[in-house]
């Protein structure tokens, strides 16, 4: 997918042209991550805007959603806060897959303000955002907190942009081209994209195919009379994009499998067929209409993605709630110091008396201890013991419940993913049966009802001939590692990361490194992290992977494992994929 920082810079020059100038009208909250906002002005404009994992996006849509009775605490807000106001201008910042909306609207005094609503397009990542007009985020659609992530996001926060280390690629030179060239030692298509704005894996291919190099040529390997040809194409798919005033689709055996603002000339040799529209909206909901596969696996999925997204927001809220009574247990040593000064000192308490300062002979300092007119000496030690008692208990409690939870949130992660990466109606009934079995959905019971034949696990062929299997659902997962592969046979998982389980059916001897890494790209590409680059993927043997008891269905533990850093390439993925 291009949804790169050149398709973006094009396709905020069109909404720009479109949206500018409009009335924010109404404002809806479909679901976590999807907002709606319906536009008057020059006609009546739909705005959507998407913040999901595996496909955020912006576009102009003709119908509206479904949308909840009960809007969401971020959709009020967005309606206090911009509802009635006027959009002056959409812009990117510099390349980065960033759009900043920003509109005109009364503040609390009455003022006419700039405040700013902020969409970053980062697949996991992507996130909205409402800041005032001093650049302090309002809220956002996803809260990140600071345990969670260096950039935390949510009410108060000073907005920052994502931290990057890439050039910017409008104002790069060819000296700067030259020297950030002669500095690393990559694939020339892999030093492109890792190092300017803007570029996306497929963007890089085709630069390096209109300056005739392959693109996995290493860049050490370069010679001096290659370094012109390269940055010419560079510079001529910068000013393509400047000039950008569509889309260019690419297809596969009528499967529509890419699209970008410019040309992409290494699809052009491959074969693919491209056409054109000028229509951004178009292309782009042709895509993910397109990439959901079928409306039928939509409509079955969205009622568990629902519930297991309810079930997210509860336990998360659980927690939030439980890691703040954490901090006032966290006390609880203060309170049984108290309990034991009061009771050394009891000679020395007086019933009425407000406070008492002891010496306190950890510290070697004094210590003002209040008390209870109302009560005696003893009694006020103990009100500090049953105080300590009580935070006590509440912190064992909440430390268990938070274990617990986040143990179930890691497992609806999984779930989520499952159901948003489902390719066919029986994939959603096999993730539905799950979820009865685990008891988070009521179970259904039908003597006319048959039980859905039990779909095998997806197969890839590496280029070396080793087949490769990938858990469809958690039951999977686990029948897939734990009964149905040999000892020595390699498990991959994405390291801290929601995903399937991968099997390569085979033992590292009998394989050769290419093998292993293109099971690492099928474990990234079947996980939260099928759009990111530098996926982290830990392999081992299957018997150094365990499921502890009581562990929910997916949950297993490893040891004795190496990782390996991959980015997903899904043509070349899915020419891997046999169909039984």
């Amino acid at each position: 997918m291009a949804l790169d920082g050149f398709f973006i810079h094009a396709h905020v020059h069109a909404l720009n042209q479109t949206l500018e100038g409009l009335k924010i009208d109404k404002i809806y909250q479909i679901n976590a991550t999807d907002l709606l906002l319906n536009l008057r002005g020059r006609g009546s404009v739909k705005l959507f805007i998407s913040a999901h994992a595996s496909h955020p996006r912006i576009i102009l849509i003709d119908s509206k959603p479904e949308t909840p009775q009960e809007p969401p605490m971020f959709c009020m807000l967005m309606r206090k806060h911009i509802s009635g106001g006027i959009i002056q201008s959409v812009e990117q910042d510099g390349l980065e897959r960033i759009v900043t909306i920003n509109i005109s609207a009364r503040n609390e005094l009455g003022d006419i303000v700039i405040k700013h609503l902020k969409i970053e397009i980062m697949g996991k990542h992507s996130n909205i955002m409402l800041l005032d007009e001093n650049q302090t985020v309002v809220d956002s659609i996803k809260r990140i907190r600071l345990s969670m992530s260096t950039r935390p996001m949510g009410p108060g926060v000073r907005y920052t942009l994502p931290p990057s280390t890439k050039a910017p690629t409008f104002k790069t030179d060819r000296e700067s081209f030259s020297e950030k060239l002669s500095d690393v030692k990559l694939p020339v298509f892999k030093w492109l994209y890792l190092t300017f704005e803007g570029i996306s894996p497929s963007l890089a291919s085709s630069i390096t195919h209109q300056a005739g190099i392959d693109s996995k040529t290493d860049t050490a390997s370069l010679e001096k009379e290659d370094i012109d040809p390269l940055y010419a194409s560079f510079i001529d798919h910068i000013e393509q994009v400047k000039r950008s005033n569509g889309v260019y689709m690419y297809f596969v055996a009528g499967t529509y499998k890419e699209f970008s603002s410019i040309p992409l000339t290494h699809y052009r040799s491959l074969g693919y067929e491209e056409r054109f529209t000028t229509d951004f909206d178009e292309a782009l909901i042709t895509y993910y209409h397109t990439k959901k596969d079928t409306n039928r696996v939509s409509q079955k999925s969205n009622h568990l993605i629902k519930l297991v997204d309810l079930h997210l927001d509860k336990l998360r809220k659980k927690v939030e709630n439980l890691e703040g009574d954490l901090i006032e247990a966290g006390k609880l040593e203060a309170l049984r110091l108290r309990g034991e000064l009061l009771t050394a000192n009891l000679h020395a308490i007086r019933k009425g008396m407000k406070s008492i300062t002891v010496f306190n002979y950890y510290t070697n300092e004094d210590l003002e201890i209040e008390l209870d007119v109302t009560r005696g000496p003893n009694e006020n030690a103990q009100r500090y013991y049953k105080r300590y008692n009580k935070a006590k208990t509440t912190l064992e409690e909440a430390q268990k419940f938070i274990e617990i939870a986040d143990e179930e949130i890691r497992y609806l992660d999984h779930v989520r993913l499952l159901l948003d990466q489902a390719e066919s109606p029986d994939d959603i009934e096999e993730i539905k049966e799950e979820l009865m079995e685990t008891g988070f959905v009521k179970k259904i019971y039908s003597k006319k009802q048959k039980r859905a034949k039990k779909l095998p696990p997806h197969r890839y062929e590496s280029s070396e001939g080793v087949t490769i299997l990938v858990g469809r659902n958690n039951f999977q997962n686990d029948e897939l590692t734990l009964k149905k592969s040999f000892r020595e046979h390699i498990w991959l998982h994405t390291k801290d990361t929601p995903g399937s389980h991968v099997i390569i059916q085979a033992e590292f001897e009998d394989i050769d490194d290419q093998t292993i890494i293109e099971a690492a790209e099928i474990a990234a590409y079947h996980s939260k992290a099928r759009y990111s680059s530098q996926v982290p993927v830990d392999f081992t043997e299957v018997k150094f992977v365990k499921k502890p008891s009581g562990a929910k269905p997916g949950m297993v533990i490893y040891e004795d494992y190496k990782t390996i850093y991959v980015t997903p390439d899904e043509d070349k993925i899915l020419n891997m994929k046999k169909v039984d």
